[in-house]
């Protein structure tokens, strides 16, 4: 869900979308990642669904807050600072700045596939 700071989080959206929207993918016999982002809206609200690209921000507009659990393990808590509307257009971020459920299928493969030949190349001849 997309939060907006300040304002208490409304969960009707995911609650009358959500459902319906996992059974038509399960149903379909989708088998990629999927990032869903919901605006923080009701229902009745919702403008529909966008199938997106992953949007960005700059990385000046994310905060790190250290914390610890209630088992005494630290960890770090994200903020992004960034107003929700302004993403490109097509991306995540816009749909869901214009009241939109975004869904954007991922690539589960971070392999930097051009460096492989060349980083078993640079590892042997140290050997």
């Amino acid at each position: 869900m997309a939060s907006v700071p300040g304002k208490a989080d409304e969960w009707g959206g995911v609650e009358g979308y959500l459902p319906t929207l996992l059974g038509q993918l399960m149903a379909a016999g989708v088998s990629t990642f999927l990032n869903i982002n919901f605006p923080s809206l009701p229902a009745s609200e919702v403008a529909g669904t966008q199938v997106t690209r992953a949007g960005s921000y700059p990385p000046d507009r994310f905060l790190a807050h250290p914390g610890e659990d209630p088992r005494g393990v630290p960890y770090w808590w994200l903020e992004l600072r960034h107003p929700l509307d302004s993403g490109a257009p097509g991306t995540d971020v816009a749909a869901v700045g214009a009241g939109y459920i975004s869904i954007t299928p991922l690539r589960a493969d971070m392999t930097d596939d051009a460096w492989l030949t060349d980083l078993a190349r640079i590892l042997s001849s140290a050997r």
